[in-house]
C-alpha cells in the first residue's frame, strides 16, 4: 500500500506488509491509522504518518473483502469472502 501526498502528489510512505493484493481500506476517524485486508487473508492497522505496523490480526478463512473502523477507533469489523464477520477490540 502507498500513501500519496494531497498537495505535490508524491509518494511519502509505503505500508509494508501484505503478501497480495489489497481489497479494502479505511481510514480512522481522527485519520491516524489505517486498516488494510486482501487476499492474503491478514487484515494489518498500521500508523497512517510513520507506516509503521500498528497490529497484525489472525489470519480469515478466505480473502478479507471489506474492512472498517468504528468512530472511536477501538473496533474494527472485518469481513472474508466465507461471509463471515469478524470483530477486533484495538489494545
Amino acid at each position: 500500500v502507498r500513501v500519496w501526498g494531497l498537495g505535490d502528489g508524491a509518494e511519502q510512505r509505503k505500508l509494508e506488509g501484505h503478501t497480495a493484493p489489497i481489497a479494502s481500506l479505511a481510514i480512522s476517524a481522527d485519520g491516524a491509522r489505517v486498516l488494510t485486508g486482501g487476499g492474503d487473508k491478514v487484515p494489518r492497522y498500521y500508523e497512517l504518518g510513520t507506516g509503521q505496523l500498528f497490529k497484525a490480526y489472525p489470519e480469515q478463512a478466505t480473502g478479507i473483502v471489506a474492512v472498517a473502523i468504528h468512530p472511536n477507533n477501538q473496533e474494527l469489523a472485518v469481513a472474508d469472502g466465507s461471509g463471515a464477520i469478524k470483530l477486533y477490540r484495538v489494545n
